[in-house]
């Protein structure tokens, strides 16, 4: 079992919000759509997962910008690739599929898999909601901890959205499924660029934080 201690901001009352992913049961769900805030938690998460011992990151954007360029001369990065085309995607879960047979014949560090623009991955006709559930489910069995960052709760399949029990809604990313309470929602799309509601299933009461603003430039000298 493998964990990972990582901290996503602070509450209101500036008590810093701390979120553990444990390897074979945690999975976590970033939503918000543009100006949220989103881009800036993910580079937080990848700045302090580089800063553990025995971590690798494998980070795949299904939008196609190349905004992660940048973490090309980070050590702790074993793979990541941008795109938006079918080939692409496909070629994604295929990597991730060898990476569990790769750990499942050896002891290997610490892995986490980020995938952000999630919404471009389950829109893509071809790749089954099946398919995609197998591959988070065989990560856990792995010891890997998948993150995914998308726009809004109704881009992710009902299935697969409750395999996810670390849940962070930014600027209405809500939707209007009613997947989660009611409240939350309402509060989701009131919320400013840089706050966030924390969902844990272990722990019911949703937490208000806002997003801790840390000088990435030094880790990642640009």
């Amino acid at each position: 079992m493998v964990e990972l201690s990582i901290l996503i901001g602070e509450d209101q009352n500036g008590k810093a919000v701390p979120v553990t992913l444990n390897s074979e049961q945690d999975a976590m769900c970033i939503l918000g759509t543009y100006g949220s805030g989103k881009a800036m938690l993910l580079r937080n998460i990848i700045v302090q997962l580089c800063q553990l011992k025995n971590v690798e990151i494998n980070l795949f954007d299904f939008k196609g910008v190349g905004k992660y360029d940048y973490l090309q001369k980070v050590s702790c990065l074993k793979k990541a690739g941008s795109g938006n085309t079918r080939s692409f995607k496909i070629q994604v879960i295929r990597y991730i599929e060898k990476l569990f047979e790769e750990r499942a014949s050896k002891d290997l560090c610490k892995s986490v898999i980020i995938l952000d623009g999630c919404e471009e991955l389950f829109n893509e006709t071809g790749l089954s909601d099946n398919m995609l559930e197998e591959v988070l489910k065989k990560g856990k069995e792995a010891g890997i901890c998948f993150i995914i960052a998308l726009h809004q709760i109704d881009n992710i399949p009902q299935s697969m959205f409750s395999l996810f029990n670390i849940k962070i809604l930014l600027k209405n990313s809500g939707g209007k499924n009613g997947r989660v309470n009611s409240e939350i929602l309402k509060q989701s799309r009131n919320l400013k660029r840089g706050n966030g509601i924390l969902i844990r299933e272990y722990n019911p009461e949703p937490i208000l934080f806002r997003i801790h603003f840390m000088d990435t430039e030094k880790y990642f000298d640009c």
